[in-house]
Formats: C-alpha cells, structure tokens, sequence
C-alpha cells in the first residue's frame, strides 16, 4: 500500500481504510507502515478461531494497531454460533488517537 497511497490520497484527505483480505493482514499491514501514519480510521476483520494459515490472532491485531497509535471503538461481531455459543469473525473499527 505504501507504493500507491501517495497516487490515490492527497495530505489533506480524511482516508478510512477497509481491510478484508481473507488471512493476508500481515502482509498487508507489513506494506502500509508509512500510509497508516496518514490514515484517521481502519476497519479490519478479526477471526477468534484459526481459519487460516499464519492469520494474525485477534490479540496482535489489537496490538498492531495500538501501537501505529490508533483505539479501538468498535467490534461488530458478523459471524456467531448460538448454538455453540461462540463468536467467530467481527469487525474492529479503529481511529487514531
């Protein structure tokens, strides 16, 4: 993403990222470094269980971001079992401090 922002995004834009990816957000936050500096609001999927080989836990996508200096404010969970009362997938929205 850092290749391309610049030709897409002037300093001035308010720019909210959406990443769906399907298990590729490493490599997509591994190429945004200097983009996320840029960005006010992301919003990411998050699994709970393992779908996917070397997919980022929910905990280090927190983390992740956190530390690029953004909090988060929402998590629309999209996928649950009531049955199994469990809660597979949401969306994290998060916005810089």
């Amino acid at each position: 993403m850092d290749s391309i922002f610049d030709k897409f995004c002037n300093p001035l834009d308010n720019v909210y990222l959406k990443i769906d990816v399907e298990g590729f957000e490493r490599c997509v936050l591994g190429g945004a470094e200097k983009s996320l500096e840029k960005i006010t609001g992301v919003q990411i999927e998050i699994l709970f269980c393992e779908q996917y080989e070397d997919q980022m836990k929910w905990r280090e996508i927190i983390t992740f971001f956190e530390t690029k200096g953004f909090v988060l404010y929402i998590l629309e969970v999209f996928n649950f079992s009531i049955i199994k009362g469990k809660i597979w997938g949401a969306d994290a929205i998060f916005f810089k401090r």
